[in-house]
C-alpha cells in the first residue's frame, strides 16, 4: 500500500515495458518523463536474453512509442560503467556515450561510475530509416 501511494504521483510520468521470450520474463524497460524535452529509460535484462535479439527489438518498440506519444526530443540512459552488453544495445539503438558520472552510485558497497548515453529523436528516427533501407 505504501509503495502504491509513493508511486501514484508519478504514474502519468512513468511507463514500463516487459520483455518476454518463449513465455518467460526476460527483462523490463522503464521510462520516466523528466520534462517536456527530456526523458530517461532504464533496462533490467536477464543475461541469457542479451544475445537473442529480443532486447533490441523491445528497445526499438519502446523508444518509438516514447518519441511518438510523449513528445520529448531526447532520451538519456545511465548504466553501470563497464556494462558493455547494455552499452552495445544502446549504440545499436542509435544512442551515443556522452560522458561519465564518477562515483555516482554504489555497487557492492563501493562507489562506482555510471556511463551516460543520449539518444535524440532525430538520431533514433534516422537509425530506424537506415535499418529499414538495409532490409
Amino acid at each position: 500500500r505504501v509503495l502504491f501511494r509513493s508511486k501514484a504521483p508519478n504514474w502519468k510520468k512513468r511507463r514500463t515495458w516487459a520483455i518476454y521470450g518463449d513465455g518467460e520474463l526476460g527483462g523490463l524497460i522503464e521510462f520516466e518523463k523528466l520534462d517536456s524535452w527530456l526523458g530517461t529509460a532504464h533496462f533490467l535484462l536477464k543475461p541469457e536474453f542479451h544475445r537473442q535479439g529480443l532486447s533490441i527489438k523491445a528497445a526499438r518498440i519502446a523508444a518509438a512509442d516514447i518519441f511518438e506519444h510523449e513528445g520529448i526530443g531526447k532520451l538519456t540512459f545511465q548504466i553501470l560503467a563497464g556494462n558493455l552488453a547494455i552499452g552495445s544495445l544502446l549504440c545499436n539503438l542509435g544512442a551515443r556515450r556522452e560522458g561519465t558520472l564518477e562515483g555516482h552510485t554504489l555497487r557492492g558497497g563501493k562507489p562506482t561510475d555510471l556511463w551516460v548515453y543520449g539518444l535524440s529523436k532525430e538520431t533514433f528516427q534516422g537509425s530506424i530509416r537506415n535499418a529499414v533501407s538495409v532490409l
